[in-house]
């Protein structure tokens, strides 16, 4: 059977052809993505609070592993301003942990993360 300039065999064969492509492209992005991943919690990124009484470390995949607290009065601690010291600085390193993966993805799917 023949439409135009193509039978349905080569049409067929054509997007098999295709589709074989976007498999292979598909698992080789697909590979670059896990090594990212496996890259991301083995990496550490570490943040201080403006104060310089909390530090925190988190990995790539903003999973917290870490945390200092120092110059804190155990007698009468402020726990107001440390509870906002801690949630600032976890966040700030996992900021950090977040472009960083961020970046590595752009350059394996560019143009995926822009606006």
């Amino acid at each position: 059977m023949t439409t135009g300039d193509y039978t349905i065999d080569s049409a067929i064969a054509r997007l098999d052809a295709l589709a074989e492509s976007v498999d292979r492209e598909a698992r080789a992005l697909t590979g670059q993505l896990a090594g990212i991943n496996q890259e991301a919690a083995q990496q550490k990124f570490t943040a201080g609070s403006p104060n310089s009484s909390v530090t925190a470390t988190v990995t790539g995949a903003g999973k917290l592993v870490g945390i200092t607290i120092s110059g804190v009065d155990r007698r009468r601690p402020r726990t107001e301003q440390l509870s906002a010291d801690l949630t600032a600085t976890i966040l700030a390193a996992r900021s950090k942990a977040s472009a960083a993966v961020g970046e590595r993805l752009k350059k394996v799917v560019p143009g995926f993360f822009e606006n």
